[in-house]
């Protein structure tokens, strides 16, 4: 199962969009997961109507959608795959931006940790990182 999604997730970086988990179906002594399915970022209806949303981006309904089913050989298989979208994708520059685009290395979180139980504050982390990582760019977390 985790290598569908991370698979997906490569693909929907490349094409523009986010995905984000929508609905599940566990068995019935619910030990294991026999059904996911994963959609675009932008799936449902907005919930201001006639207004513009104070931030993010409006959510427009949805097409682009991946589901796996867990099969009787207890192996996983895609059973539904929609490539489609009713909305406009994100730029490639801004795409490492999305939600399910961002990661942080674990060197990284482990060290932000530590120095978040000194109490030293995120902006000051990030500073830290940078001059490491010599740039911001190269701090390896979105």
């Amino acid at each position: 199962m985790d290598d569908v999604v991370a698979f997906y997730n490569r693909y929907t970086k490349e094409a523009g969009f986010s995905i984000r988990s929508h609905t599940s179906a566990m068995s019935n002594d619910n030990t294991t997961l026999m059904r996911k399915q994963y959609v675009c970022y932008k799936k449902g209806d907005s919930k201001v109507q006639g207004e513009k949303r104070k931030r993010g981006l409006p959510k427009v309904g949805y097409k682009a959608r991946i589901a796996v089913v867990r099969k009787k050989t207890r192996r996983y298989a895609i059973s539904v795959f929609v490539e489609g979208h009713n909305h406009a994708l994100t730029s490639p520059s801004i795409v490492h931006l999305l939600k399910s685009h961002r990661h942080i290395s674990k060197v990284n979180k482990v060290l932000s940790e530590q120095l978040s139980l000194v109490n030293v504050k995120k902006h000051k982390q990030f500073e830290f990182f940078d001059v490491q990582a010599s740039g911001i760019e190269n701090i390896g977390c979105t």
